[in-house]
């Protein structure tokens, strides 16, 4: 997950440094109101820790505490400290469980946006394959405090109630046969409706044609979209990457499963 901190062109920090490096940040405008980065996140890392002792005294074996739901937090902020990136990496180790991660951008300035998304993710070699749901976006203005406690108040609810089914959907790509002709067509609606950067495609036909990991040969819609996924990482922008990581994995599960 750290990798993508740093193609979004920003310095992995811990949460105690955000605090003190947030704390130093001149805004541009004292009118507008913000969302302070480390006010969000830790919010967040103190509703999932919660969440885990919720959890935990839940489960009926005390040697699996630890095991059974975890989290890991990864944080960047961009030099000058006006945005901030966190990934929460959630993990629940049951069967028929999916992971989660949860992506918080925010941006200090007039016009610009906090922005939360949750996800399910499959850990593939070096390649993280995500599906976003957008949970909340909100223009630094004068409701941006109200609307982040709302959100928070139905935390739980938003976070792992929003990826059901998406594995299992993406799993059964991997049962389907795609053509080069089908690849052509896929890779000219994803450009046309601006939903993969047109630069992507030569990169992803390589990426596809001669992966660099053996259990992506087939030709299949999956080892097609691990192509994209492994290219997406050249992306130099989080929320343009998050943005194609929704809506390419959706278009392949539309073209090839509906």
């Amino acid at each position: 997950m750290s990798a993508l901190l740093i193609h979004a062109g920003q310095k992995r920090v811990s949460l105690d440094e955000l605090k003190e490096l947030d704390a130093s940040v001149k805004m541009k405008s004292k009118n507008i109101p913000y969302l302070r980065h480390y006010t969000i996140i830790n919010q967040i890392k103190t509703k999932l820790e919660a969440l885990k002792q919720t959890y935990l005294k839940a489960v009926k074996h005390p040697e699996a505490i630890g095991n059974l739901w975890d989290f890991e937090l990864d944080i960047a902020i961009s030099k000058g400290g006006n945005t901030c990136m966190a990934i929460f990496q959630i993990e629940i180790q049951e069967e028929s469980a999916e992971n989660t991660v949860l992506v918080v951008c925010n941006s200090y300035g007039k016009g610009l946006k906090t922005r939360i998304f949750s996800g399910a993710f499959v850990p593939i070699c070096t390649n993280m394959l995500f599906l976003m749901n957008n949970l909340f976006e909100c223009q630094n203005c004068g409701e941006i405090h109200e609307k982040f406690m709302d959100f928070m108040s139905n935390f739980d609810s938003h976070v792992f109630d929003s990826n059901e089914g998406f594995l299992e959907r993406i799993k059964n790509l991997q049962n389907c046969y795609i053509s080069d002709q089908q690849i052509y067509e896929i890779l000219g609606y994803l450009v046309i409706c601006k939903d993969l950067p047109s630069g992507l495609i030569k990169d992803i036909w390589k990426e596809y044609k001669n992966p660099r990991h053996e259990q992506f040969k087939e030709p299949n819609p999956f080892n097609f979209l691990m192509a994209i996924t492994e290219c997406l990482k050249m992306v130099n922008d989080i929320d343009r990457f998050v943005t194609l990581s929704k809506e390419v994995p959706s278009v392949l599960c539309d073209y090839f499963l509906n």
